[in-house]
């Protein structure tokens, strides 16, 4: 099994679409690495932001939508402005502060009941299934509230308990109050009557409900709870149940632009509801509507959205077939048809209506140069994607849930079309031998692991420094920088290392570097080289991942050393692309760069050798040579008992009469040093 092999099976889960989309990771979250399949990660379709590109559609409106705040769920939001609102109006009413307070305690109380039981009602059963409903709570509606909040909430107990029409006619109470006795209460009523008709499965009176909050509201009535917009979708709801989707579409978009983060999905299980009829004839009708195939189509380019089926590639057809005969390319852009089309692998019809894009449409530049190097043209490819790269908008986000997430380690970070683009490019540079300009895109990118492994393994040492003193100042970039500086380390160029290390490893360093100097140095006591080596080799031992360790495989700094599978040598040796394969410089490179062993953790035994320099400068059958010997083997033991077998012969042949030798004789092995194990 391979180290990426490992990796996938500790990090993903798998998504499938007609070219591959990328996994999602969970459990310990890796970041995705584009260098390990070539000319697929460029060719890689990519899934559009159903948010993003429904913000492209959302209209104007003078609506606010009013958020939970500081965790709280909706049950909670409603009880604690319904409080405030009960505060407010109890304030001028004469009544004592003691009582005052005691009404407030109480219906507060009654609130959180009622909030109690509308949560556990609506939470699903064992397996997703609804939950039995429970009977409602018993309810005493407390004396001396104002008339409107006494109204409000037998209407409330009433409909909780099923009496939909004895709940209307409360609230018809409260809208029947002279206007300045209902004015915390009169849009809440108004609402409450359009969900008691859709809880009769009547929408049409529900809509007509609905759009009675707005007119109260634009009347000036108060809406502490931003119910106004909250009507939109439930308005949204009732006309997606009579199967009217433009409407329902225009409601949900309004829904959106007044700030409600639910509207999205409510436009996603609209677009689902549609696909699934798989009628022709609706998807023509609705291709022709300049609202309707916009929203679709941004459907089907975000292939549902967060957690949900998007349509089927034969679905995808079916609506381009339909857009195309209603005549609203136009509207919708010859880009993104491109792109719906290349995300079904239908590269005629991608050709076609790229040709039809602008020039400088980001998008369509993109899904050019997947189709130009599909077709072979790298060249040409690699121009387009450049344009590309540059067009899109430097903070254009996308919120993609398993798409090949730049940065650093963890699956659901937005996702940066300029930056995926710009990658792809360090990706194609690589096969054309542009090391120097694929290290510059993957870095600037954010693709650490991709760029990491240009920079640790093709990139000559010089190369890389130069890249360095000249893009990454002190400061910028510090994971190149310390790469750099181990890199360096490891070939001996100490000096010119220290200054790409972190400030505090620096002493470190000096110990490491003055240790073996030590040790090499012929005027001083054997005594004292002894030590030197065995201090440098303590140091490898304890520091040698921050000080000499390999940022992929075989140390994996990357991960801290916890985990294997950033191989993309091995990765890119096996490669067989015929589109962008490796070049023969390149894996030339990558053998010529590799560290010394190459082995996990290497840099345990580079700490072992020093042991051993140390081992042969000591005296024999003493007790420090003895727990040099041991301690240098124990590093290795474990991992690579071949390798520390030296060790036990030493220990053997050098140490017979110490305690760790006999001990040694007896075991036929190493013995156990405490906190030494690897």
């Amino acid at each position: 099994m391979s180290n990426r092999t490992t990796r996938n099976l500790l990090a993903a889960a798998a998504g499938a679409a007609v070219l591959t989309t990328p996994v999602v990771a969970c459990g310990p979250f890796f970041p995705n690495q584009l260098l390990f399949d070539g000319s697929k990660s460029i060719r890689w379709a990519p899934t559009a932001d159903l948010t993003f590109e429904i913000n492209r559609l959302k209209p104007a409106t003078t609506l606010h939508a009013v958020v939970p705040e500081n965790h709280q769920d909706v049950y909670e939001q409603t009880t604690a402005v319904e409080t405030a609102d009960l505060r407010a109006a109890l304030n001028p009413s004469g009544l004592p502060a003691d009582q005052r307070d005691l009404l407030v305690e109480r219906y507060t109380e009654i609130r959180k009941t009622i909030a109690e039981y509308a949560r556990s009602v609506s939470d699903p059963g064992e397996n997703g299934a609804p939950a039995a409903r429970p009977a409602f709570p018993d309810v005493i509606v407390p004396e001396g509230l104002p008339a409107e909040f006494a109204a409000y909430l037998r209407g409330l107990v009433q409909y909780h308990s099923g009496h939909f029409g004895a709940a209307r006619a409360e609230w018809q109470a409260v809208l029947q109050l002279p206007a300045d006795q209902r004015r915390y209460r009169t849009v809440w009523a108004q609402f409450m009557i359009g969900r008691s008709y859709q809880r009769e499965a009547d929408p049409a009176r529900a809509v007509t409900a609905f759009r009675a909050v707005r007119d109260a509201v634009s009347a000036g009535q108060s809406d502490s709870l931003g119910l106004a917009a909250t009507s939109l979708g439930w308005e949204g709801r009732a006309e997606l149940d009579r199967a009217h989707f433009r409407r329902a579409a225009e409601l949900y978009l309004e829904q959106h632009a007044a700030g409600d983060p639910t509207a999205v999905n409510s436009i996603a299980i609209l677009c689902q509801q549609v696909f699934r009829r798989d009628d022709r004839s609706l998807l023509r009708t609705l291709a022709s509507d300049p609202v309707m195939s916009r929203v679709l189509t941004a459907y089907v380019l975000a292939r549902g959205g967060h957690f949900r089926d998007g349509p089927t590639p034969e679905a995808a057809g079916k609506w381009l077939d339909a857009v195309e005969a209603a005549g609203t390319s136009q509207v919708i852009g010859a880009d993104r048809l491109a792109w719906a089309a290349y995300q079904r692998d239908d590269i005629a019809t991608a050709e076609k209506w790229v040709a039809r894009a602008p020039d400088d449409a980001p998008i369509g530049l993109w899904v050019k140069s997947k189709l130009l190097l599909r077709a072979g043209k790298v060249d040409a490819a690699a121009e387009s994607l450049a344009k590309a790269a540059r067009s899109f908008p430097p903070a254009e986000h996308w919120d993609v849930a398993g798409g090949y997430e730049a940065p650093e380690a963890v699956a659901d970070e937005d996702f940066t079309p300029a930056k995926r683009a710009t990658a792809e490019l360090g990706v194609l540079q690589l096969s054309r031998g542009q090391f120097v300009d694929s290290l510059d895109h993957l870095l600037k990118s954010g693709w650490w692991l991709d760029a990491a492994y240009v920079a640790e393994r093709v990139l000559t040492v010089d190369e890389l420094v130069q890249y360095a003193n000249q893009n990454c100042p002190e400061g910028k970039y510090p994971k190149l920088r310390h790469l750099l500086a181990r890199r360096l380390t490891r070939v001996g160029r100490w000096k010119e290392a220290r200054p790409f290390f972190p400030e505090e490893l620096r002493p470190k360093l000096d110990a490491y570097i003055g240790g073996i100097r030590d040790g090499h140095d012929p005027s001083l006591p054997r005594q004292k080289r002894a030590a030197g080596f065995w201090l440098a080799a303590r140091i490898a031992r304890k520091q040698g991942m921050e000080l000499l360790g390999t940022e992929l495989t075989p140390d994996d700094f990357a991960d801290a050393g916890e985990y294997t599978g950033s191989d993309v040598p091995e990765a890119r040796q096996k490669l067989k692309d015929p589109l962008l394969p490796p070049t023969r410089q390149e894996l030339e490179r990558v053998t010529s760069s590799a560290p010394e062993p190459l082995k996990r953790f290497h840099y345990r035994y580079i700490a072992a050798g020093h042991a051993w320099s140390a081992a042969e400068l000591m005296a024999d059958e003493s007790d420090g040579l003895a727990t040099v010997l041991c301690t240098g083997g124990t590093w290795l033991k474990n991992r690579d008992p071949q390798a520390a077998t030296r060790f036990y012969k030493a220990l053997l042949a050098r140490c017979g009469t110490t305690a760790l030798g006999k001990q040694a004789q007896k075991l036929k092995w190493l013995p156990v040093i405490k906190g030494e194990e690897s």
